[in-house]
């Protein structure tokens, strides 16, 4: 996954495919194996929405942490993570 500014609708998955090649063509030769050989039948293509970053993540008594403080990938599963790391804080 990536920022991209194609979408919100009716996304063309050949469109990002193509996108995603020229963008990381010259990254790791096992991305652009993997690119190279992706078809656009193959790929999920979806719209992730993030939340814009806060000023701060504590007022008075209470403190974000974890998912709530941390927008990231929802397939990155660090949410728990972070809210050990965050209460370790």
């Amino acid at each position: 996954s990536y920022r991209s500014e194609l979408g919100p609708y009716g996304i063309d998955p050949a469109s990002v495919l193509e996108q995603a090649r020229a963008r990381f063509a010259n990254h790791a030769p096992a991305i652009r194996r993997t690119l190279a050989a992706a078809t656009p039948e193959e790929c999920l293509v979806q719209r992730l929405w993030t939340v814009p970053r806060l000023g701060s993540y504590v007022s008075g008594r209470r403190v974000l942490i974890g998912d709530a403080a941390h927008a990231m990938m929802p397939t990155l599963g660090r949410g728990a993570c972070e809210s050990l790391v965050d209460a370790v804080t």
